[in-house]
């Protein structure tokens, strides 16, 4: 993982000798422009702050504060709004709740920009001021992001190159989802450097999943000096912690505190009473024959061909080994796996007899040697039904010594299964296999709870055996002991009779028991074990673990773990209740979601979508679900926001999500090493109503494409460089537009298909439009007919080759006292402004006459409309005012010299002569 070392999440450069521009912000805002002249912060730099700031503008005022302190030695002095009446000022907050940075603003805004939407800000950066207005706290925290990408230090000043910045988030959430493991020093340290990256971006969101969570109350006062620690950070960064809760599917959390509240399968097992302990008695025909390959006729594994039984390529790419071998003399070794099988299956199978409804666990050998490429497995499927019985995720080594593998499985209703060891699509190398067995588990993890019963009976007469009084109590201390939702095949307990009892040696007994079911499972049988939905202890710990997560981090949203629920409905509760999955499963979310209300009314809550998709899990036959989701969408609380993970349908998805009128967010990047996964869902959001956001999401801590991450959901497509046009070009036959448009920088393929300047009357109706023609080095430019000398107004747009669109605001170009195209009056007999000499040729001096007082601006603009200089920029009371122009290091030429206030803005035309 690439580490991050910053200030306040972004980096000071250190050379005097380069300031920035605004090409280098990211992510890339929406419109930005570049203004001529710098801004140096100095120790007699005020900060000016609101009147009354919010809290969270006060922890940016303060993280800025410490930054400058870092970098430079000194914080700047810190002013009310209401105190300051000078220039040479950072003013910072919100408009709506500041009238002199709303005044401010109404002098340097562009007409008809206007405040951008939530999260949003205006960066102004002049000569004599910085204006930081944040639509909202979040934007303030946003805007100040951004001035310190373009700070650069310079000896004990920092400077930064005039520009205007008009930005906002394209989604409120933009979330990383982390599963650091909060107890451990080093994994805090990981996660908070990802949180500094995460600032540095405009990442605000933090979807946190620590098993502990579901043990908050077992954990030393490390454990939360750690979320201390993590909750300052977050605070400082002004990132929101959004806690995992309630992991159901892989529910290792809620088991940790009750094991026996696993789904459990029905199995039975039959012992025989000896020497008063039973001894297990299997069916014989459940064995794999020759599964030890030591039986060999004309070099070809016996019993492995016909009769329901197979294995790829004899002699091909199997072959028999007598000098690598586990056990006995003999393995099978694979190689060459083409040749075989045109799918490079290498694969031995076998159909064998079994009882119904019984546990089982079956093994393999394996070694390896430069093996590439293929899906190592061990499988049982019904021997008629072809029902998948197991669900693995081995992993083996590219070489590796003997190594055993198992998976435990539940033959259900069959009578038959057949069973498979082997590579599925192998590249190159060899694979040997040996020792391939399967047996009966009997009393393997026996689950003990109300909905799992425990009965005993005769198998010849019925008879029903009594508990405690036939027999010892059956209790597996695995189960209780491994807390880690780990149920291997291991020695089961033994079954005992007790002497008075009416069980007799040489009895047969019959024993129904429920036991877990490990799905996905590992080479070692580990895997998913989900909760039972039915059991009323299951609310119990998780309103527990909910309230202990809120006094943690009183935490605005919560996150429910509700996903690859793969078992469900075969245990007697549940099977009792008569009812539909869809139906357990709705409820369930309902109940989960009404506990989380029950604590923190006012949360967000979300879960991830794969269970509630009729295009993903949400239908018949899913993995062991005993019945059908199908519905189940239909039966959930609709204020619930769905994370989207369906990457393979994920327009398809969203749109299933957006019918049913509820909020989204997707879940792009699954550790795929490159960009695709997160362009495709931002490309797939688009026109899509009510997607809130879009969450990183990693499941190896690959933090790696944050950048990228950051630029598609914080703004994609085209982005616009644009220098609105002034009123000059009111005054002249053709005028030129000009843009930068800047393509996808993460998809080599991308490109500009169409820029286009398009002019709109007031209500926003197209008037005629214009397109901007490709003149090299992502420039576009056009050239348009003066057929407005009143005024108009005009936008900007640009598509890519991905479909995506960009628009700028809509900007007003209008003459004085115009009233049509300008929203606010100009009073220009109110304003005075005069200078002499005129032409001048060094100095000059400007005198006007204000009618109110308010924030004003001087400036000289060439006679294309550049900016030349700002002259004045300040706040002045009410009357006549002189300043002096020095004019020396201005070429000879004719300019205008503009003169802004609140009450409206007037120009006068001057001559410079050398």
């Amino acid at each position: 993982m690439r580490k991050y070392f910053l200030l306040f999440a972004f980096c000071f450069l250190s050379s005097p000798s380069f300031a920035k521009d605004v090409s280098s912000i990211y992510p890339y805002p929406k419109a930005a422009w570049n203004k001529s002249g710098q801004f140096t912060i100095t120790a007699s730099t005020k900060l000016v702050i609101p009147d009354s700031p919010t809290q969270t503008e006060m922890l940016t005022i303060d993280a800025l504060q410490s930054a400058l302190q870092k970098q430079i030695g000194y914080k700047l002095s810190v002013v009310t709004s209401a105190s300051y009446s000078g220039s040479l000022g950072v003013i910072i907050g919100e408009p709506s709740s500041n009238s002199l940075l709303q005044d401010h603003l109404k002098i340097i805004m562009p007409p008809g920009e206007g405040m951008p939407s939530t999260q949003g800000y205006i960066l102004d950066i002049s000569q004599n001021e910085i204006l930081i207005a944040g639509s909202d706290s979040n934007g303030t925290n946003n805007a100040v992001t951004t001035l310190a990408q373009l700070l650069t230090t310079s000896g004990s000043s920092l400077i930064v190159n005039a520009a205007h910045i008009w930005d906002y988030p394209d989604y409120p959430s933009r979330w990383v989802f982390s599963t650091h493991n909060l107890l451990v020093g080093s994994q805090l340290s990981a996660v908070e450097s990802i949180i500094d990256t995460m600032a540095l971006y405009k990442l605000n969101g933090l979807q946190q999943n620590d098993f502990k969570y579901a043990i908050l109350q077992i954990m030393s006062s490390n454990y939360f000096q750690n979320t201390d620690s993590l909750k300052s950070r977050l605070a400082k960064k002004n990132i929101e912690m959004i806690p995992g809760v309630i992991g159901l599917g892989w529910s290792s959390g809620i088991l940790y505190n009750d094991p026996n509240l696993a789904e459990g399968l029905s199995a039975s097992a039959t012992y025989e009473m000896e020497s008063d302990t039973g001894r297990l008695i299997p069916n014989p025909q459940t064995v794999i024959a020759n599964g030890d390959f030591e039986s060999v006729s004309n070099n070809q594994f016996t019993g492995w061909n016909g009769a329901g039984s197979f294995y790829d390529g004899p002699n091909i790419s199997a072959f028999v080994d007598h000098s690598v071998f586990h056990g006995g003399s003999t393995s099978a070794r694979c190689t060459n796996f083409v040749q075989g099988n045109a799918g490079g299956n290498c694969r031995f199978s076998k159909i064998v007899q079994c009882d119904s409804n019984k546990s089982y666990s079956m093994s393999a050998w394996v070694k390896t040697q430069s093996l590439q490429g293929g899906d190592v497995q061990m499988l049982a499927l019904g021997g008629v039904s072809g029902q998948q019985l197991t669900f693995t995720q081995l992993s083996i080594p590219s070489t590796t010594d003997w190594t055993r593998v198992e998976v435990n499985f539940n033959s259900l209703g069959n009578t038959s299964i057949r069973l498979y060891v082997g590579i599925w699509g192998g590249g190159s190398g060899t694979i040997w296999f040996d020792d391939f067995t399967v047996h009966e588990s009997g009393l393997c993890d026996v689950l003990r709870r109300a909905g799992t019963p425990v009965t005993v009976t005769d198998k010849n007469s019925g008879r029903q055996y009594v508990e405690g009084i036939d027999y010892v109590t059956i209790v597996d201390p695995w189960v209780d002991s491994h807390k880690d939702s780990y149920f291997p095949y291991h020695t089961p307990p033994t079954f005992k009779r007790i002497a008075g009892g009416v069980i007799k040696n040489s009895d047969s007994i019959v024993i129904r028991y429920y036991h877990p079911f490990a799905a996905v499972s590992d080479n070692s049988g580990n895997g998913s074990v989900m909760a039972c939905v039915s059991e009323d202890t299951l609310y119990k710990i998780l309103g527990d673990q909910i309230t202990r997560v809120n006094d943690l981090y009183h935490p605005g949203s919560f996150f429910m773990g509700h996903d690859e629920i793969r078992n469900m409905n075969h245990d007697k509760i549940c099977m009792d209740r008569h009812k539909s999955p869809a139906d357990l499963l709705s409820d369930n979310i309902t109940k989960c979601h009404d506990l989380i209300r029950a604590t923190n009314p006012n949360a967000d809550i979300l879960m991830w979508s794969d269970m509630v998709d009729s295009l993903h899990n949400a239908h018949n036959n899913y993995y062991l679900i005993n019945g059908d989701l199908t519905g189940d969408w239909n039966k959930i609380p609709k204020d619930i926001t769905i994370v989207n993970w369906n990457g393979g349908n994920a327009k398809s998805s969203l749109q299933f999500f957006e019918k049913l009128g509820m909020n989204q967010i997707s879940s792009p990047y699954y550790d795929v090493g490159n960009t695709s996964t997160i362009r495709a869902w931002r490309i797939a959001q688009e026109g899509v109503a009510n997607v809130k956001g879009m969450m990183y999401t990693t499941w190896s801590n690959d933090y790696n494409f944050l950048r990228p991450f950051a630029y598609y959901v914080w703004g994609a497509g085209p982005n616009i460089y644009h220098t609105p046009l002034d009123t000059s070009v009111l005054s002249k036959t053709n005028f030129s537009v000009i843009a930068k448009v800047i393509p996808d920088p993460f998809d080599k393929t991308d490109a500009i298909t169409s820029v286009t300047m398009t002019i709109v009357d007031s209500l926003g109706n197209t008037l005629n439009t214009f397109a901007l023609i490709a003149t090299g080095s992502n420039n576009f430019s056009t050239t348009v007919t003066n057929n407005y000398p009143q005024g108009f107004r005009y936008t900007i747009s640009a598509i890519n080759s991905q479909g995506m669109k960009r628009i700028l605001p809509t900007y007003i170009i209008a003459k004085p006292n115009n009233n049509a195209v300008v929203n606010s009056i100009i009073r220009e007999s109110s304003l005075l402004l005069s200078n002499h000499p005129n032409p001048l040729s060094s100095e000059t001096t400007l005198d006007f006459s204000i009618p109110h007082s308010g924030f004003i601006t001087l400036r000289l603009f060439d006679m294309l409309g550049k900016e030349i200089r700002t002259v004045v920029s300040k706040y002045l009371e009410a009357g006549k005012h002189n300043f002096t122009f020095d004019a020396r290091d201005i070429p000879t030429g004719n300019y205008v010299m503009e003169l802004k206030t609140l009450d409206g803005a007037i120009s006068k035309e001057i001559q410079i002569i050398k």
